[in-house]
This record gives C-alpha cells, structure tokens and sequence, in this order.
C-alpha cells in the first residue's frame, strides 16, 4: 500500500483498486445469497408437496375429509411456490446482470 508521505493515507490508485475488489466481493456475495434463496423456495415447495401427499395417503387408513383437503391444498400451493422461486430468481439475477456489468 502506497501512501503519501505527509499524512499516512493510502493513494487513490490503492483506493481504486481496493473498491473494485470490494464491489466485485459483494457481487459474488450477492449472487450466492440469491442462489441460497432459491434453494430455501425449491426446498420450501418439496416439503409442501411431500407433507400434502403423505396427508393423502394418510386419510386412506383414517377417513378424514378434513386431512385429505389439507393434503390437495399443500400439494397445489407447492407449484405455485415453485414458480414464483424461479421467477424470483430471474428477477434478481438479471437486476444484477445489468447493475454490474464489467
């Protein structure tokens, strides 16, 4: 690190070079986390649709209207779970994209 020579601050070549590390860092940051998000909806629609078809197959040994209507409710909310994580994910990927482009 280079610095002047009357006030020990770094220069403005090191503080460039050091904000272009930092914004490039953040990106990756960014693009991870939106990944982990995605990840935590797909995970989030798989569980919907397993607890819906395990409620399913439940109410073939107990009748009950009201475990089987929870069942169809769960496995149906998972699709729409699922595509709105996909479009999240565009979403903010290509909000990304265009912010950072190098």
């Amino acid at each position: 690190m280079k610095s002047d020579s009357n006030n020990n601050r770094p220069d403005e070549e090191y503080l460039a070079t050091f904000k272009a590390a930092t914004d490039f860092l953040a990106k990756d940051r960014t693009v991870l986390a939106n990944e982990r998000t995605l990840l935590a909806y797909v995970r989030t629609a798989l569980m919907m649709l397993a607890t819906g078809i395990t409620f399913i197959k439940l109410n073939l040994f107990h009748e009950d209207p009201f475990t089987q209507k929870l069942g169809w409710v769960l496995s149906c909310l998972s699709v729409p779970v699922f595509i709105f994580s996909i479009h999240r994910f565009r979403t903010v990927a290509k909000h990304l994209n265009s912010r950072y482009k190098h």
